[in-house]
């Protein structure tokens, strides 16, 4: 089964997207947030004037790859049971 089989057939469910949405959502703030807290005297504002839209859209593509990743996964095991 090739990748994009394997992406439609996870997604002709409908809450599959709703997974993916949610993931990428997760993930984008995982991605996010660990800087802005570890970091002394580092705010979400400072965050964004500091990072470069480049990084912003890299995080993006990782975060949305991720929470597809994750409703992949919850489709298999759901159909594992």
């Amino acid at each position: 089964m090739t990748v994009s089989a394997a992406i439609k057939d996870v997604f002709s469910e409908k809450r599959s997207f709703l997974w993916a949405a949610l993931g990428s959502i997760f993930f984008f703030f995982l991605y996010v947030y660990p800087p802005i807290f570890l970091t002394p005297g580092n705010s979400f504002s400072f965050f964004i004037k500091t990072t470069p839209l480049w990084a912003f859209m890299l995080i993006g593509i990782l975060s949305s790859l991720m929470g597809i990743l994750a409703a992949m996964q919850i489709f298999l095991w759901k159909k594992a049971k």
